[in-house]
């Protein structure tokens, strides 16, 4: 599997805007942050609805799914492929996405 050129990685900036590479378990994932209103239609798909007697786990395992098959620009991960990773790799590249996404913005606030 061929990593990205230059030219396609100045492609996803141009859509995207900041795009990430992180290796994990000597494999090389490239990724974008989210959008707040992305985010909001992961949290709505992932969340069985309130009939449903499905496990707190099981949907933060099919949150973190949703946001690295969404946000991963390379390799592709998707429903075919993602159960066949390791799953320490999908639980940090899904924290590195947030991360990316300003979940991990340190600010002080400043008194007036």
């Amino acid at each position: 599997m061929e990593e990205p050129t230059q030219e396609i990685i100045a492609e996803w900036k141009k859509t995207y805007g900041n795009v990430y590479r992180i290796t994990l378990v000597d494999r090389e994932f490239y990724y974008r942050g989210l959008m707040r209103a992305e985010y909001r239609s992961i949290v709505k798909m992932s969340t069985p609805s309130a009939t449903m007697l499905t496990p707190v786990p099981d949907e933060a395992l099919r949150t973190e799914e949703a946001i690295v098959m969404m946000a991963t620009l390379w390799p592709e991960i998707n429903d075919g492929n993602i159960q066949a990773t390791l799953t320490g790799v999908i639980t940090r590249l899904a924290e590195e996405i947030m991360n990316m996404s300003g979940y991990d913005v340190e600010a002080e606030p400043e008194l007036l």
